[in-house]
């Protein structure tokens, strides 16, 4: 789950998705792992995106290419509805909402599909809002389930909508029940239910009680529902009509012919009582030959197509036919729950997501710049006439160029070639020659020596084939088992050493990464020191060099070159031992950094010692001289001047005042200096400081030596 929000995140917040990001990886850590599989669901989840928007589309490209197409045929659809029902533009703005919904609800095949048949919807019953788009999807359901024709199953709801007062949901349900129940076999149910629905009603039967007759007749056996329709319509004109027969038939029934006629005509609920009445009645006569006379006398002869069991299942107003929205949704469910549904589907909602903006945003302005286009296109064509004249006038140029120059060249060419025909022929023809020799040559060696020794070979293999097949297979068999071996030997013994070679490289990162910042700022600093060395040393003598190149001497300029490249050795020399005497300062360092970093911060202190051999020569003897003094001196011996000079040695840190500061002090002190070693506390990141100044002193004094980190205090 916290994947599929980070996906949804990065589309929004792009810091957010950086902490998730974050969040996630720790979380797999604790597991046992990284999100290295991260890539592969991120590029499997492209791909089904990439096909579902592919689907949402339908045959549109995908891309802005496609948003074009898509707002094209979307306003090609709505202009079409518009045009076939009259709507005004307030209805119109109701019905695009409807076709957009139906169209991200993936139902129908295009925006064309749902707006055509939302016409037949609009044209056919009085619909509107979001009971037309209702009967819009439940059209486009019925149709891609049962292949109901939308525009009868329309029609049918309609007539159910106008006759007995049911909703456009409600007419659909019943619709799908009766098509589940078996009841449209012969294609006539919407015919049935548009030509009859107002005789049931007449009759004071509801929606219900009409599916619950014919539902019945059809399980006893009509397989014409026109049969029970019809004559369901003659009994209900005979009823009113008061003639001769009908009279005989209710006093046949032993009804009160007049009452039942009077009850007829009020319809609702006196109706029906007054049709459950009449059917009982005719049920219980006994005598067939009787039963049919008064049948006929109700029912028209429509009655004689009937069976019995036909018309003793009219009297029964019950069925599972329901109208029951809960119908339409199973059959959405159903039908729809595919993997190919749910692509279509999701990429409908992908495509809509981004078409809403597209449409609002970029529409328009493309609009805009047609109509600019359309405005100017006067200008334009006129450039255009102006640019193909002036292209037609170089291609008419370069060809007089052709005609003139080359083509006669060509023309002599191939007059050339056409007279001097037989010769190149004979020369095609003894190469020809040559070759078909080598090869038949080649060919009669190969067939003589080569082919009979191939063929002994393919016999003799032949012959040993179970042989040789038996020893492939013992060979591949053990080629396996060893394999098998060397992977287990691998498995249990160096994946373990990588595992934890890995938790400790992990859970020493912090260390290694200091680490390895401190060597790298060592490294800049050797490279700072040798650019500057570079900087003022090699490009002064270079740039002399180059002054006197150009000088007419040129043996001066030859003694010179030997000169610089002299000096220029003896830098490299100087900046070689510079970094040699670093790295091996870098090893020493990282190796002490590694041991000091694990230990306490309280005892994290170094005690510094440094030995120093003096190899220079003169008044001073190589030593350094501290008259301007220093709060940081870095140890070792110096000299200094009471009654100099006296040679002293101090440790690293002391503070040297300087001499007029000395003297002051000396002339209120009695001449008594006191001076005492300052204690050095350093963290990990001071390394590289305590370094450098000590590489920077062997270098700038000419002096050697070495440092010694001698151990850890406390």
């Amino acid at each position: 789950m916290e994947l599929f929000k980070l996906f949804g995140s990065i589309f929004i917040n792009s810091d957010e998705a950086d902490k998730s990001l974050a969040a996630i990886d720790k979380k797999a850590e604790g597991a046992g792992g990284k999100l290295d599989k991260l890539g592969g669901v991120a590029l499997a989840v492209g791909g089904v995106l990439t096909g579902a928007l592919a689907a949402g589309l339908g045959a549109a490209a995908t891309g802005i290419g496609g948003l074009f197409i898509a707002g094209n045929n979307l306003q090609k659809a709505l202009n079409g509805l518009q045009a076939q029902t009259g709507s005004t533009k307030e209805e119109m703005e109701s019905m695009e909402e409807s076709l957009k919904s139906i169209y991200t609800n993936g139902y129908g095949e295009s925006f064309q599909d749902i707006a055509d048949t939302m016409a037949i919807a609009k044209q056919s019953t009085t619909a509107l809002g979001e009971e037309l788009m209702y009967l819009t999807q439940d059209a486009l359901m019925l149709r891609d389930t049962f292949g109901l024709d939308v525009s009868e199953s329309l029609r049918g709801a309609e007539t159910m909508m106008e006759q007995f007062g049911a909703t456009g949901t409600e007419a659909m349900a019943y619709i799908a029940e009766a098509t589940q129940k078996g009841l449209n076999q012969n294609g006539d149910l919407v015919d049935t239910i548009e030509e009859y629905s107002v005789y049931f009603k007449t009759a004071g039967l509801d929606a219900k009680d009409m599916f619950g007759i014919l539902e019945n007749a059809s399980k006893a056996g009509v397989r014409n529902l026109d049969y029970v329709g019809d004559a369901f319509k003659e009994m209900v004109i005979r009823t009113k009509d008061g003639s001769k027969s009908t009279t005989e038939a209710y006093q046949a029934l032993g009804l009160n012919a007049k009452q039942m006629m009077d009850d007829f005509a009020a319809g609702g609920d006196r109706g029906k009582q007054a049709y459950q009445k009449m059917m009982e009645a005719l049920n219980a006569i006994e005598d067939p030959v009787k039963r049919n006379t008064v049948g006929v006398q109700l029912f028209g002869t429509k009655f004689e197509d009937l069976e019995a069991g036909a018309v003793e299942a009219m009297s029964n107003l019950t069925g599972t036919i329901t109208g029951s929205v809960d119908t339409l949704n199973e059959i959405n469910e159903i039908k729809y729950d595919s993997f190919g549904e749910a692509l279509k589907g999701i990429g409908r909602n992908v495509m809509m997501g981004i078409f809403e903006p597209f449409q609002q945003k970029v529409m328009p302005v493309v609009n805009e710049f047609a109509n600019w286009m359309v405005e100017k296109m006067p200008v334009v064509q006129e450039i255009a006439s102006t640019t193909f004249s002036a292209m037609l006038d170089v291609v008419g140029k370069v060809w007089t160029f052709f005609k003139e120059n080359i083509l006669p060249v060509l023309s002599e060419w191939f007059s050339n070639v056409q007279t001097n025909f037989p010769v190149i022929k004979g020369i095609f023809q003894e190469v020809f020659d040559v070759i078909r020799d080598v090869l038949k040559t080649t060919w009669d060696f190969m067939k003589e020596y080569f082919i009979p020794v191939w063929m002994e070979i393919f016999t003799w293999i032949q012959g040993h084939m179970p042989t040789i097949r038996a020893t492939v297979s013992t060979v591949f068999n053990r080629v396996i088992e060893v394999a098998s071996m060397v992977w287990n030997f691998f498995k249990s013994n160096i994946i373990p050493i990588f595992e934890r070679f890995y938790s400790f490289i992990m859970a020493n990162m912090p260390q290694i990464q200091r680490i390895i910042e401190n060597v790298f700022n060592i490294i800049a600093n050797v490279v700072r020191i040798a650019w500057d060395i570079f900087e003022n040393l090699l490009l002064p003598v270079l740039k002399a060099l180059w002054d006197y190149i150009v000088a007419p001497a040129f043996s001066k300029v030859q003694t010179i070159i030997e000169k610089v490249f002299g000096a220029i050795f003896t830098v490299v020399d100087e900046v070689v031992g510079v970094f040699d005497d670093v790295v091996s300062a870098i090893k020493d360092a990282i190796d002490w950094l590694t041991f000091w970093d694990n230990k306490k911060v309280s005892k994290k202190t170094i005690q510094v010692e440094e030995k120093r051999t003096v190899t220079n020569s003169g008044i001073t003897g190589g030593y350094p001289r501290n008259a301007t003094g220093t709060n940081y001196f870095d140890g070792g011996a110096t000299l200094v001047g009471e009654f100099g000079p006296e040679l002293v040695t101090l440790p690293r840190g002391s503070k040297i005042d300087p001499a007029n500061e000395t003297r002051n002090k000396l002339s209120g002190s009695g001449g008594v200096v006191k001076i005492e070693p300052t204690p050095i506390i350093l963290d990990g990141f001071e390394i590289a400081r305590i370094i450098f100044p000590h590489v920077d002193l062997l270098q700038g004094n000419s002096m050697t030596g070495e440092l010694r980190l001698s151990g850890v205090k406390g």
